[in-house]
């Protein structure tokens, strides 16, 4: 145990740790296992309650439903043909943000599929949601990408910023994934089932500054009425 030579010490010391314990109380944490009940039209996510929040709702596009797997809350889709979004209002961020989920992309008829999260500003049809994203595919592979372009809803703008393998794929299972941001140096992490792919990549350096408005889950061609995501949460500080 470390020993103070004066009471000037033991009293600076006190007020650090203040400090410490005050930054760590000051994050925001959102989190949503969609345990709720389907309260809205036809068990719609658009509009209910953000799980842990008492002011947020969901925005989410018509296909976008709650259902159950295995006794938990997940959500799924009524349409393939179309992309899913659901995202929540940020409250500001001053240091850092970070995004997570548990994702199942699951295709239908042998067609490609994806789910993905992450971060941004667009309109609410924009799947790779006008900024930062990570997105899993079905054959196994993950990327991690940026689109510039708020209402390219076709993604024809996207910027591939790493792409590789998902680290302990397993079909049919969940995998989670972790997108943290900091905004004082404007550098980007990932984590894909716990294993770290992206570490702190400077996207200063590539001159990419995303938004922080909205921030979701997405996908596309997903297997209609299969779990596709659970357990979404957001921390903010």
């Amino acid at each position: 145990m470390k020993r103070f030579s004066n009471i000037k010490e033991v009293l600076v010391s006190l007020a650090l740790m203040a400090v410490t314990c005050f930054a760590q109380e000051a994050a925001t944490i959102i989190t949503d296992t969609f345990d709720g009940e389907a309260g809205s039209t036809a068990g719609q996510l658009n509009r209910m309650r953000v799980g842990s929040s008492d002011k947020l709702l969901w925005e989410a596009t018509p296909n976008v439903k709650l259902t159950r797997s295995n006794d938990r809350g997940c959500i799924t889709t009524t349409s393939a043909s179309t992309a899913l979004v659901a995202r929540i209002k940020l409250p500001p961020a001053e240091r850092r943000i970070t995004v997570e989920a548990e994702l199942q992309p699951e295709s239908t008829e042998g067609k490609l599929a994806w789910m993905g999260i992450g971060f941004g500003k667009s309109s609410l049809g924009n799947p790779t949601f006008g900024g930062l994203c990570v997105i899993l595919r079905t054959n196994t592979t993950y990327s991690l990408l940026f689109n510039p372009d708020p209402e390219d809803i076709t993604a024809a703008k996207v910027i591939n910023l790493k792409s590789g393998p998902i680290p302990s794929y397993r079909s049919h299972e969940m995998i989670r994934v972790k997108l943290t941001y900091d905004v004082e140096f404007g550098a980007i992490s990932v984590w894909i089932n716990g294993q770290k792919e992206v570490s702190g990549m400077d996207l200063k350096a590539k001159k990419i500054t995303p938004s922080l408005t909205y921030a979701g889950i997405s996908g596309y061609n997903q297997e209609v009425g299969v779990p596709c995501a659970s357990n979404f949460g957001v921390a903010i500080d």
